[in-house]
């Protein structure tokens, strides 16, 4: 019986958090709606301005293509703690994604 209360309020809580929560939580669940109104935006984005989205596309690409070959020069900046580890150059794996991850823009690095 103390099982089920506990359950109970357990379900409880992770309801309020569902409903309340400011950011989209993957272990929650993302609506559909939510996909549908960013997917609306960015198609709205790009054909308000179709050259800046290719350009931008392209040297996205561009960068994409040097990481694979091993001719990317772009490094995480030497103040962000989060790659010191060790691991962050000796691994391969973590060589071949860190470029990518600076292709972010500013704003979304952290």
């Amino acid at each position: 019986m103390t099982n089920e209360v506990s359950d109970g309020a357990n379900g409880d809580i992770r309801e309020r958090a569902a409903q309340h929560t400011l950011a989209a939580n993957p272990l929650i669940g993302v609506r559909g709606q939510d996909i549908l109104d960013s997917a609306r935006l960015l198609l709205g984005q790009i054909l308000s301005n179709p050259v800046a989205a290719t350009q931008q596309y392209l040297t996205f690409l561009a960068e994409l293509g040097r990481i694979a070959t091993g001719a990317s020069e772009l490094a995480p900046d030497a103040k962000d703690r989060r790659f010191a580890d060790p691991a962050w150059r000796e691994s391969v794996a973590s060589r071949a994604k860190l470029p990518g991850l600076e292709q972010r823009p500013p704003s979304l690095r952290g």
